[in-house]
């Protein structure tokens, strides 16, 4: 964890891989619906044709959404830096 806090690009790595279920399990329970493409995404590693033809929606739409969770999720972790 020490590593990690210091910038360290292989600790981060491994604590990633250590708890990548929980991660997933915590943010698929936390993004209701649009949100949710994030996680098919950066987990499932799906392209936003493929997530696009699985939702039944435009690409375009699937990119705007990813971008908008995205700046979300960075106001969620700044603000929650800033209050530690």
């Amino acid at each position: 964890m020490l590593a990690f806090q210091r910038g360290s690009r292989e600790a981060f790595t491994e604590l990633f891989q250590r708890y990548r279920e929980a991660i997933y399990g915590f943010f698929r329970r936390r993004l209701d619906g649009e949100a949710r493409e994030i996680l098919l995404r950066e987990y499932e590693q799906l392209s936003y044709a493929e997530i696009a033809d699985l939702l039944c929606i435009p690409v375009n739409t699937v990119r705007s959404r990813l971008f908008r969770a995205r700046m979300a999720l960075r106001d969620l972790l700044a603000s929650r830096q800033g209050a530690a």
